[in-house]
Parts: structure tokens; C-alpha cells; sequence
């Protein structure tokens, strides 16, 4: 992969390696539930034998090919009997590593395709200094993969904007650029936009030779198939049965609808909040670059610039277009931001604002340091925190007989599971208001009337505590009564009440009154955000101890 790589080139490539794996190891703080539960949380209940499969892995959603990144890891951890602290950050490091050989590709793409090392540099130093990067770049997201594949797949990509010849195609380099950009649609199936895009660019340039639009054909078939064997293998290995997750996913999203039951967002999303959020500090500069990267640049590379502009256009055009959306849905286009925004700073620094620019970059960089800190190791910290305060309580005060329980009464998916608690049946038992979807369902009134767990609670809080636990006080027992509930009524989701009950600031007073004359005592309280887009999760979080 580095073949050729010189003494300049192994410097930046080994500053990446070390700079990245130190911002994953760094980070303290939770950002969304898929970073664990939908990557880490498989491979370690493939390793380990527990932990919990969500409804993605049940009807066979996802693809297993990231997550079989970190089987190894996890393995190695098992079969040494590696201490906890390198099963928490034994994929850190990998993530972090493999984030560092996106960024060098990062740097080897901006200099094949414009020719100029100082600028490959400065795209480079953006993509380091960025905020949101820091932030977001080595968590154990898809997207983050994703992101990784499709620059390095750009790199191996043929990049001649002139009418291809067979004798100027690289079709070693073509066929690693579709094997990682197969990878890449397997893991995240809306990756195919980009790669569809790319490919019939490549086919119009190839049309005055049939023979050399023949063998792109050929090649991309046969890499397509491989790379489909290849991931049928991987999927058979995880759900022990041959599988499609690319189908169920269509099926899901486009087909069903039912990814509105996460959110809905408006059309404009991507452009007025998507794009501010991801680029951050560097969003001045990257519009500089929209609007003067015309000028004082070759026609050569305006040509280049023109083909990312549609490229990423398309993308956001269709993910503009599906229903539920999120910030890092586009985080594979920010590479190719980093380049517009690279020029617009080349521009700021040589136009009549050179001084104020001069000043401004200094700024920029420090509110970047700022927010990077502060998103890192402050807001969201305690549902991190958490999982090792609970487990070391755990293991302190083990049961000989039965596993300690722990109930949290929060949103679903508040938290890291076991890739993080790492603690067997035996050791404890673990659970949450769970937020499944509504899969037997299709018609959309229908499906806009569900209410999950975690909406149950939320919705009459004394209705779910009454119909799901026993009453412990004869507070519950008079409520009951009150609110004519039958004695010993079940609900949808009985639960017992847990050793450890954890619940966010939010519902403080509510569950101060409801655990008034038990056993429940508040044992600890975590700082965890002073604000949330979600109002549940906003302030401490709260931990109530049964005391027997």
C-alpha cells in the first residue's frame, strides 16, 4: 500500500498514525449509539458470547464487514487474557490507525490530482486541525469507515479528464480502487452514489474506444462479484446463514419507509445544519472556495474541482431526499470540502483581506482547539463515565450467587453496552427502555401512532412504572388504587427493579417522589451535558442504589 513511500512522506504518514491514534484514545464523551452498538457491540457478543444484538442485526440489516474489523482485536484480548483496559481501547487504536491511512491518502489524492505538494499539505493540515475530525473521525462510526474507503478508493481511481485509451489505463490501480469502493457500498449501501457517479464519468470518457469501454465493463463486473462473494462470506460467518443485508436495507428504507420512525428532517437539512456542523471553523473558508475556485487556478483543474462539485451535489441532492438524515451521512463529501476550503484559504491570503485573514486563522484555530476540547472531553462525558463506575462497583461488591442488576431509565441506547461494561450474565444483568421498531408495520398513520418502550415511559410515567414493576411503598399501592390498575397488572415490558437505577437529570423530581420510603438511596451523580438537542438527556445523570 506504501510502496514507494518517501523519507517526507513516511514523517507526515507517521505523525498521522500517532496524532489519530492519540485523539481516539483521548476522547471521553459519547456522540450517537451507533458508534457502539451498531460496530463494536456485535463483534465483542460474536467473541465474547454476550452483549445485545439490536433489531439491525436480528432481520440481518447491516452488513458485518466493518465490525469483523474489530473481531480480531477482541479475540486477541480473549485469548491472552488482556486486561479491560485493552478491550476498551484495543479498537480505539485500530479505528485511529485506520483513520491515519485515510488521511495520508487524503494528502496522496490532493497531490496527484493538483499536482502540488504545498497545497496537498495544506488540505492536509485543515483535515487535522478540523474540529469536527477531532470529534467525530475516529469514532467507531460506518461513516468514518466509509470515509476512509472512499478516499482511498479516489486515490486508485483513474484520474485523466481527457478521453481514455487503453494504453493510458491503469487497470491494476482500477481494480483496487473497486475492490475498497465494494467495500465501502457493502458497509454503507449509499456509497454506491458516489461510485455511480464516478463510474459513468469514466464510461463517457472511454467512448471513443470500445475496447477500452469493454474491459471497464469486464473489470468492474468481476470486482463487483468478488467483492459480493467476499462479503456473503463474511455476512454467512456472523449470522450463520447466507444473507443479503444490502436488500433488507433497501427494503427497509426506501421500500417500507420505516427509517422516518428515527426522525424526520426537512429537505434543507444537509445545507442550513449538515454541512455548518460538519465543517465548523473551516466553513469561511470553504465558501471563499465555492465561489472564487475559478479563478487563479489552471482550466485543468477547474475541470477536476467541477467534477467533486457534481459529484457531491448529486449526494446531497439524494440524501436530501430520504426522509430521516443525520450529520454524518455526509461525512465521506468533508475530504473533498477540505480541498474548496484549501483554496479559499490560498484566495483569503492573496486578496486584499490578506490581513484580516492573517488574523482570523489564528482565531480559528484556537475556537477549533476550544471546541474540539470541550466536545471531547466534556459534553456527554458521564454516559462514558458511567459504565466503568457501575463495573468497578460491580466487581467490588460481586454476588456469589446472583448477578447485579442495573435498570436505565433513559432514552434507549443512552449508553455503550458491553463493549464497554464487559461483565458476563454471571456478573451482572443489564437492561434498558428499548426503542424497537415498528417492523409489522406499513401504513404510515399506522406507524406515526406507535409508541415503543422508551415512549411509554416517557408518555404517562406513573401508568408504565405501575403496569411494569411490583409496588414497593404503599405510595405505589395507593396510586394504584387511585388510578383503578388491577393488582399485579403486567404491562408490555415487566421488568424487576434493578440493584443500580439510573435515570437523567430531567426526571429527578419525578423519581425522587416515586422512590420516597424504599430502599432506593441516590449513590452518585455524573456531570454529563449543560445542553442536549434531546431535552431528556440534558443535565446529570443520576444513579439511585437498592440497599438490602
Amino acid at each position: 500500500m506504501f510502496h514507494g513511500i518517501r523519507i517526507g512522506d513516511f514523517v507526515i504518514f507517521s505523525f498521522l498514525v500517532c496524532f489519530r491514534v492519540w485523539n481516539a484514545l483521548s476522547i471521553k464523551t459519547f456522540f450517537q449509539a451507533d458508534e457502539y452498538w451498531q460496530t463494536l457491540e456485535p463483534a465483542h457478543w460474536l467473541v465474547f458470547g454476550y452483549g445485545y444484538l439490536t433489531w439491525e442485526w436480528t432481520i440481518q440489516l447491516r452488513s458485518f464487514v466493518y465490525p469483523s474489523l474489530f473481531v480480531p482485536v477482541y479475540w486477541l484480548c480473549d485469548h491472552y487474557d488482556a486486561s479491560y483496559w485493552w478491550i476498551l481501547n484495543g479498537p480505539k487504536i485500530l479505528q485511529g490507525f485506520m483513520c491515519a491511512v485515510g488521511e495520508y491518502y487524503l494528502f496522496k489524492l490532493t497531490q496527484k490530482l493538483f499536482k502540488d505538494v504545498n497545497f496537498a499539505k495544506l488540505v492536509l493540515v485543515l483535515s487535522v486541525l478540523s474540529p469536527f475530525n477531532y470529534y467525530c473521525y475516529t469514532r467507531t462510526f460506518s461513516n468514518s469507515f466509509e470515509t476512509v474507503l472512499t478516499v482511498i478508493a479516489m486515490y486508485y481511481w483513474p484520474s485523466e479528464l481527457t478521453f481514455l485509451s487503453v494504453n493510458e489505463f491503469n487497470i491494476g490501480q482500477f481494480i483496487s480502487a473497486l475492490l475498497v469502493a465494494g467495500i465501502s457500498c457493502f458497509s454503507r449501501p449509499t456509497s454506491a452514489i458516489i461510485w455511480s457517479y464516478m463510474g459513468s464519468v469514466l464510461l463517457y470518457r472511454s467512448i471513443y474506444s470500445f475496447k477500452l469501454a469493454g474491459i471497464i465493463c469486464i473489470t468492474a463486473f468481476g470486482c463487483m462479484l468478488v467483492a459480493t462473494i467476499l462479503n456473503t462470506i463474511m455476512d454467512y460467518f456472523f449470522f450463520n446463514q447466507i444473507c443479503f443485508p444490502l436488500y433488507n436495507f433497501v427494503q427497509f428504507n426506501f421500500v417500507k419507509g420505516l427509517a422516518s420512525f428515527y426522525g424526520a428532517s426537512n429537505w434543507m437539512f444537509y445545507i442550513v445544519q449538515g454541512i455548518p456542523i460538519i465543517m465548523l471553523t473551516n466553513l469561511p473558508f470553504f465558501i471563499v472556495g465555492l465561489a472564487t475556485y475559478k479563478t487563479k487556478t489552471t482550466h485543468r483543474n477547474v475541470q477536476i474541482l467541477n467534477h467533486l462539485l457534481i459529484m457531491g451535489g448529486i449526494y446531497l441532492l439524494i440524501f436530501s431526499c430520504i426522509v430521516h438524515k443525520e450529520f454524518r451521512f455526509i461525512y465521506p463529501l468533508k475530504p473533498f470540502m477540505l480541498i474548496f476550503t484549501a483554496l479559499g484559504v490560498q484566495h483569503s491570503l492573496n486578496s486584499k483581506f490578506e490581513r484580516t485573514t492573517k488574523i482570523v486563522i489564528p482565531l480559528l484555530i484556537a475556537l477549533s482547539a476550544f471546541l474540539a476540547y470541550y466536545f471531547t472531553q466534556i459534553h456527554e462525558s458521564g454516559v462514558i463515565e458511567i459504565t466503568e463506575l457501575l463495573r468497578n462497583a460491580i466487581l467490588t461488591n460481586k454476588s456469589l450467587h446472583n448477578p447485579t442488576s442495573v435498570g436505565f431509565f433513559t432514552p434507549c441506547h443512552s449508553t455503550p453496552f458491553q463493549s464497554h461494561f464487559h461483565l458476563s450474565p454471571k456478573e451482572a444483568d443489564i437492561w434498558f427502555l428499548t426503542c424497537e421498531p415498528p417492523l409489522h408495520l406499513s401504513d404510515t398513520v399506522l406507524l406515526a401512532h406507535y409508541r415503543d418502550e422508551s415512549d411509554e415511559f416517557y408518555d404517562d410515567f406513573e401508568k408504565f412504572m405501575l403496569e411494569n414493576f411490583d409496588p414497593i411503598s404503599d405510595y405505589h399501592n395507593k396510586l394504584s388504587q387511585v388510578r383503578n390498575s388491577p393488582e399485579n397488572s403486567t404491562g408490555n415490558y415487566p421488568h424487576q427493579w434493578p440493584d443500580y437505577l439510573v435515570i437523567f437529570e430531567h426526571l429527578e423530581a419525578t423519581m425522587d417522589t416515586w422512590l420516597a420510603d424504599t430502599a432506593y438511596t441516590k449513590w452518585n451523580r455524573l456531570f454529563n451535558s449543560r445542553f442536549h438537542w434531546d431535552h431528556r438527556r440534558t443535565g446529570d445523570l443520576i444513579i439511585y442504589k437498592q440497599n438490602t
